[in-house]
């Protein structure tokens, strides 16, 4: 093998090896991003159901805005409600006492609360096609599990429903946001 062609393998695999930690990175960024929009979005979910309180221990947005990619966040939080409340509002029994719909009462523990998370998450990604609609619908649904925890007494269980949503970001959602071109995107996408 001479220098040139050396220097030529050695480029090529540096130039992957780089562009696959880029890639990395934009999907951690991805990751973070999500769960910060969903932890944003059970607050206000919450709120609007009249039983949010502090000692929930939900950060406020201008605590999400000093995180890693709280720009972003700040970007399409408002729309992510906005649309995830109208998608609550035309489908009332789709979105409340989510726990009974599937069958389990109430929750038993925080892995049963983000077991929910991620099972829900799944049939709804393997009934078809990917939308933005289905990832907002994933929130409004982690919203009303969080309601349910609520509701039930259990509030210790809200970070569980935050980790079910990250799981599903890192492992169903988080490429798909990236190849339709990010959360910033989607507010594009719908104005």
């Amino acid at each position: 093998m001479s220098v040139k062609q050396f220097y030529h393998t050695l480029t090529k695999r540096s130039q992957h090896k780089i562009k696959e930690q880029i890639k990395g990175s934009i999907l951690l960024d991805l990751y973070v991003q999500g769960s910060s929009l969903c932890a944003q979005y059970i607050r206000n979910r919450l709120k609007r159901c009249g039983i949010f309180h502090r000692k929930l221990g939900l950060k406020r947005m201008r605590s999400a805005m000093l995180l890693p990619g709280g720009a972003v966040v700040g970007e399409v939080y408002p729309e992510l409600v906005s649309v995830g409340a109208e998608l609550e509002k035309m489908h009332p029994n789709l979105f409340n006492r989510v726990a009974r719909q599937i069958g389990c009462g109430s929750f038993s523990s925080e892995q049963s609360v983000s077991e929910a998370v991620v099972d829900i998450s799944r049939e709804m990604i393997r009934n078809g096609e990917m939308t933005w609609s289905k990832v907002i619908a994933l929130y409004a649904v982690a919203g009303g599990i969080a309601v349910d925890c609520v509701r039930q007494g259990k509030p210790e269980y809200l970070p569980a429903v935050q980790r079910g949503m990250t799981d599903v970001l890192e492992e169903d959602l988080a490429a798909w946001i990236q190849a339709n071109g990010g959360w910033v995107k989607h507010i594009y996408y719908k104005k």
